[in-house]
This record gives structure tokens, sequence and C-alpha cells, in this order.
């Protein structure tokens, strides 16, 4: 079992954790980033008397869980503390949201900007987990006509807010220092 790690976006953006608490029926959440990985471990650390469950398993106070397998996509992890007259329960829900590995991130390569909520925006798959990318688009002549840190998954195929010309852009995907750079062309498609 590996050790319970410091976590934060800024050094480790592949998997984001979302924490929800039922509080008297006011759930409480909290999003933390972890680093990618298959298989993950929690410690929970609660009262010495108090009994906890990880999907089901006892776990010992301040132990690491066994290892819970992810699955690429969203992750439930239920959590379950007995307090030490074995009636009291507090139940925790932990979503754990496992990116795809840098190397297979998948850019769509049709944008049809048209208002049908179909290819209206450039996506690039799991991009939200590299918050220090740099996304530069490119016109046949090799000009910057989009470009921006941060993307978000919201270009329209404008430049300056126009419509860009129908016809096939090349882009470069930075996914941050140290992480691997994506190349490939879009298509922008008008309707007739």
């Amino acid at each position: 079992m590996e050790p319970p790690e410091a976590i934060s976006p800024a050094t480790k953006p592949n998997i984001a954790l979302a924490i929800a608490q039922d509080c008297g029926g006011v759930a409480r959440s909290k999003s933390l980033w972890l680093a990618e990985r298959k298989q993950r471990s929690l410690a929970p650390t609660v009262d010495a008397t108090a009994v906890v469950r990880v999907n089901g398993t006892l776990t010992s106070n301040g132990s690491s869980s066994y290892s819970i397998p992810l699955d690429v996509g969203n992750n439930t992890i239920n959590i379950i503390v007995t307090a030490q007259d074995h009636l009291t329960t507090q139940s925790y829900t932990v979503t754990v949201y496992r990116g795809v590995p840098e190397e297979t991130i998948v850019a769509t390569n049709i944008l049809t900007p048209n208002g049908d909520g179909k290819n209206d925006t450039w996506i690039i798959q799991d991009l939200q987990l590299y918050p220090n990318n740099t996304v530069t688009v490119f016109d046949k002549g090799g000009r910057v006509i989009f470009s921006k840190h941060g993307y978000n998954n919201d270009w329209d195929g404008t430049l300056k807010g126009a419509p860009l010309a129908q016809g096939t852009y090349y882009y470069t995907v930075d996914l941050g220092v140290g992480k691997l750079q994506h190349k490939g062309f879009i298509t922008i498609i008008k309707s007739r």
C-alpha cells in the first residue's frame, strides 16, 4: 500500500476528487486532485473508537484501505463511519474522476458552429485536468488565428468575434511543462 500523499491541482493534475458529505440533508462537497493511477487507497482518520468501512470493507483507523481500482471516468467510493455507540453513523461519498492518460487525449476534428448544440465548440477530451495547457490554432498559411492558455473547450471557430471560413485548420495542444504536445487538424463546416 502506498501512503497518503499531499495533493494539489498544480502538482497532480490528472484525477479530480470530489467528496460529498450528507449533513442532515444538506450535502457538502470538496474537490481535490490526485495523480493519475489505476488504483487508489484512502486513509481515513477518525475518532479512535469509531469504525470505518470503505466500500463495505472494514478499514483500520488511520490506515490505508485496500487498493480501489479506478476506471477511466467517474468512480464512486462510499465511506461509512460508525461511532462507538454502534448506532450513530455518518456517510461520505467520494467521487474520483480518472482521466485518460495524456498520450491518448483526443480533440474533435469537426466544428459546425451553427447553434444546434452539436460540435458548436471545439472539444478536447479531459483537457480540464491539465489547467496549464496552451492551445493554438493556425490557418493554412501558418498564421495564429486562436491561442489560449487554460483552454476550456469554448472556442467556436471565430477570429475576433467573426466566423472563420469553412476549411481545414491546424492546432497544437501543449498540456504544460513536462507534458506531451498534441498536433492535428480541425475542419470547420458551415451549413448551406
